[in-house]
């Protein structure tokens, strides 16, 4: 019975002590500006879904790779399929989300989508939307260009 005790305290004592030291280094994230937290982004941190206007460039990805990376994209046999690159993220009260620039988005495939899928290379967009973060896709609801 005494052996069982002193297995359940020291349990206990390395449970404390793992998630004290996960907190210090956590703070210390926050503290060197290398975690961003605001309450919009907590709020939709736990979402896989979130409501959001968008604003960012429409590349073609095969393009920019191939420029960028030297990847063997041939847009001009297969055509261009664009994604957005954010540059600006804004929650649906208006607050900046933080840690979404520079995502690339692909865009779910619809009637809202399509003309920016395959065209309006390299627009600047205003897009407000959903975006299915596991997954980096936007949903449109409404678009400027």
């Amino acid at each position: 019975m005494k052996k069982r005790r002193i297995a359940t305290i020291g349990s206990l004592l390395t449970i404390i002590l793992f998630f004290g030291l996960t907190l210090t280094a956590y703070s210390q994230d926050v503290k060197s500006g290398k975690v961003e937290i605001t309450t919009s982004s907590l709020k939709s941190a736990n979402n896989d879904v979130i409501n959001v206007t968008l604003e960012g460039k429409n590349i073609c990805l095969a393009c920019t790779l191939k420029k960028e990376q030297g990847a063997a994209a041939d847009c001009k046999t297969y055509g261009h399929r664009h994604t957005l690159k954010v540059e600006k993220a804004y929650d649906e009260n208006g607050n900046e989300l933080k840690g979404m620039e520079g995502w690339v988005l692909h865009y779910l495939e619809n009637d809202k989508s399509e003309k920016y899928i395959t065209g309006h290379h390299n627009d600047i967009l205003k897009i407000k939307g959903k975006v299915y973060k596991n997954e980096r896709v936007l949903e449109i609801e409404k678009a400027e260009s």
